[in-house]
């Protein structure tokens, strides 16, 4: 027993590990004030697709499904210990929310009426492309801590917190320069 027990730690820590050294980022969960302020953005009549972009542990997927329960939203994690998680965790919430075990970056975003990340600046750079090209107009997108490189935010909250986090609102334009 205490063989198999240390056998599956070994297992998560090596899982998470890897997959932060491969994606250059750790599963971080948006909790508190930040995952209030994210939220709240978005109007809780909201019925499109709502995408959450690496999706961790899955606190801001079910809060998402919570605060629009009409819209349909997805949450794409690569790293398979948070996906499982975040499954778990949609089904003991008992909200309407989907995990995809996908790259976010493979993922077809040109349905969605709003996106949601918490990721790292070099993620944030790749993303502003791939917003470009594929996002339909009229799109928001928000982004925790980190701004969108070449983006000009049509909003920008900072929060009350100990780090006084900065929460961006994007809208994508029906043309860019």
């Amino acid at each position: 027993m205490e063989i198999a027990l240390f056998i599956l730690i070994i297992f998560v820590i090596g899982s998470i590990g890897y997959y932060t050294w491969a994606y250059g980022i750790s599963p971080m969960p948006t909790l508190g004030q930040s995952l209030k302020g994210v939220v709240e953005q978005i109007p809780p009549y909201t019925a499109g697709p709502i995408y959450e972009l690496g999706s961790g542990w899955g606190h801001l997927l079910v809060a998402l499904a919570k605060h629009c329960p009409q819209a349909k939203i997805v949450g794409f994690e690569i790293s398979p210990i948070p996906y499982w998680v975040s499954q778990l965790w949609v089904k003991l919430s008992g909200v309407q929310a989907q995990v995809e075990r996908k790259d976010f970056f493979e993922a077809d975003l040109s349905q969605a009426v709003w996106v949601v990340c918490y990721l790292y600046p070099g993620a944030m750079q790749k993303l502003a492309n791939k917003f470009h090209t594929e996002l339909p107009a009229g799109c928001r997108i928000i982004t925790h801590t980190f701004a969108l490189p070449g983006w000009v935010p049509i909003r920008t909250i900072q929060l009350n917190d100990l780090y006084r986090t900065k929460v961006y609102v994007y809208e994508k334009k029906a043309e860019w320069k």
